[in-house]
């Protein structure tokens, strides 16, 4: 389960203290009347950024271990939920780019990070892409809950570019877990392959997608929050954590060493008395395999497994 930063929890409460006590529906209702801005703002702050935020730590956490990122470039940073994420993802980072057609998101990212990032350094930068896209370089470029909002043409358009005016060496991108969401992403990952790219996650390999290949399923994974108080309390909600739902995808721009009987669990694992059934996803195939008591070491690590994690079938036997 994963937690928001405390500071990052004290900053929104500090920003949105005037509207505490306010449900949603309260919060959407003040906005359509008055239009004005923190009314929404405050609404995005308290019900959506704690959920953004535990979707991209998920997959960035899942980039590579032990691996050193000291610059990063945000695309559609919003109000720079994604430096939040990869300053405590990776610790050593340095400099970071928040990228942001929106002015009114670039001025609340900077009220909230205020006073957080001493040892870092960050800029933000106004405008639109692709036409406007700037060349950063960078180690890593994250683009999370942006694509999903732009036709395919556009996704194509952008990536295209990206990778021209960028030298970075890993590229990440967080969606919705919804059919819309999964197809933007394959949009972009059949775009990163065609131009040279290797996939590191979710999928083992540069092969085709089998759930797109077949129709009627999508590739996604669920992120699971640890809902702050006022969160739960802007949402009326009872429980205290909460499922995001995502699709992702990360590459790399130089050649990968690929664990080719490395797979990925694609679906909530079904644990049952003296067996466990994981579908898995490995180099364009999907299968399901039971692995039972009798298999002691495999049976140790299923136990263990959750949706959305690497499994290896060589190791796991």
């Amino acid at each position: 389960m994963i937690q928001l930063p405390k500071s990052l929890e004290k900053s929104i409460q500090k920003i949105t203290s005037q509207y505490v006590g306010m449900d949603a529906g309260k919060l959407r209702d003040r906005y359509n009347q008055s239009k004005n801005h923190k009314h929404l703002e405050t609404l995005y702050l308290q019900s959506r950024m704690p959920a953004t935020y535990t979707a991209i730590m998920y997959v960035l956490q899942k980039v590579q271990d032990n691996l050193t990122i000291r610059s990063a470039f945000d695309i559609g940073c919003g109000p720079g939920t994604g430096l939040w994420a990869l300053r405590e993802t990776f610790k050593e980072l340095e400099n970071y780019t928040g990228f942001e057609a929106d002015s009114k998101f670039i001025a609340l990212a900077k009220k909230i990070s205020e006073g957080q990032f001493d040892s870092l350094y960050t800029r933000w930068i106004e405008g639109k892409y692709p036409d406007k896209l700037p060349q950063i370089d960078s180690d890593l470029v994250l683009m999370s809950y942006t694509l999903n909002e732009n036709s395919s043409a556009l996704v194509e358009t952008l990536v295209k570019k990206l990778w021209g005016l960028s030298t970075s060496e890993w590229f990440v991108i967080v969606e919705p877990g919804t059919p819309k969401g999964y197809q933007s992403i394959m949009t972009a990952r059949n775009i990163f392959v065609e131009l040279g790219a290797f996939v590191v996650a979710p999928c083992v390999g540069n092969e085709m997608c089998p759930l797109q290949e077949q129709g009627g399923d999508w590739c996604h994974f669920s992120a699971r929050l640890s809902r702050p108080t006022f969160q739960k309390r802007v949402k009326s909600a009872t429980l205290n954590f909460e499922d995001e739902k995502i699709s992702y995808l990360i590459v790399r721009r130089s050649g990968a060493r690929i664990n080719k009987s490395g797979q990925r669990v694609i679906k909530r694992p079904m644990k049952r008395s003296g067996h466990i059934t994981l579908d898995l996803c490995s180099q364009g195939i999907c299968e399901r395999t039971t692995v039972t008591k009798s298999q002691k070491l495999a049976y140790l690590e299923a136990k263990d497994i959750v949706w959305g994690d690497a499994w290896n079938k060589d190791e796991n036997v």
